[in-house]
C-alpha cells in the first residue's frame, strides 16, 4: 500500500522573503536578470478576486504552440494552482516580455512527459542533501499557459 506523504508546508518568515524576492525584482522592472527560466505570474485570487503573484519555474516549452510549462512543487494544493482552476485567464511575464493567456492543467500523460524531458536537464539534488522526507521533491503537478493569438512576439 502506498504511503501518504505528508503536504509540504508553504515557507514562512526569512524563507518566504527569500522565496517572494524574484516579485520584487519583476516589480522594479529587473526581471530581465532572473533570465529565461523564470517566469511572473498574475493570477486572481479565487476568493478575494484580488490579483496575486508568484513566479514559477519554467520546466519547458511547446515551440509549436508558444506554450510555457509550468511545475507546482507544493502539488495541486498550491494557491496559485487552485486559483488558477477557478480562473484560467492569467497574465505572464518572462524578463520584460508581457502577456496574457490561458492557463490549464496538463493531462497526467502530458506532464509526465514533459517533466521526463525537463529531469535530465536540471537533476535534482542527492538524497543525502535533502534534510528530511518532508523536504523531498513530490511528483510536480504541471500548468501550461497559452499566450492569446493577439501577442505575435517570439519569447526565447
Amino acid at each position: 500500500m502506498p504511503r501518504k506523504v505528508r503536504a509540504t508546508p508553504s515557507p514562512t518568515g526569512w524563507r518566504r522573503v527569500i522565496a517572494r524576492a524574484p516579485i520584487t525584482l519583476y516589480r522594479w522592472h529587473l526581471g530581465q536578470l532572473l533570465g529565461g527560466r523564470l517566469l511572473l505570474l498574475t493570477h486572481t485570487g479565487r476568493t478575494s478576486g484580488q490579483p496575486r503573484q508568484v513566479v514559477l519555474e519554467i520546466t519547458g516549452r511547446d515551440p509549436a504552440t508558444g506554450a510555457y510549462h509550468l511545475a507546482s512543487g507544493f502539488g495541486p494544493e498550491s494557491q496559485w494552482y487552485r486559483n488558477i482552476q477557478q480562473t484560467p485567464r492569467v497574465t505572464i511575464q518572462v524578463g520584460r516580455h508581457r502577456s496574457t493567456a490561458t492557463a490549464r492543467p496538463m493531462t497526467p500523460g502530458e506532464s509526465g512527459r514533459a517533466m521526463a524531458a525537463h529531469a535530465p536537464r536540471h537533476p535534482a539534488p542527492p538524497a543525502a542533501s535533502w534534510p528530511s522526507a518532508a523536504s523531498r521533491p513530490t511528483a510536480p503537478r504541471t500548468t501550461t499557459t497559452s499566450s492569446d493569438a493577439t501577442t505575435s512576439r517570439s519569447w526565447r
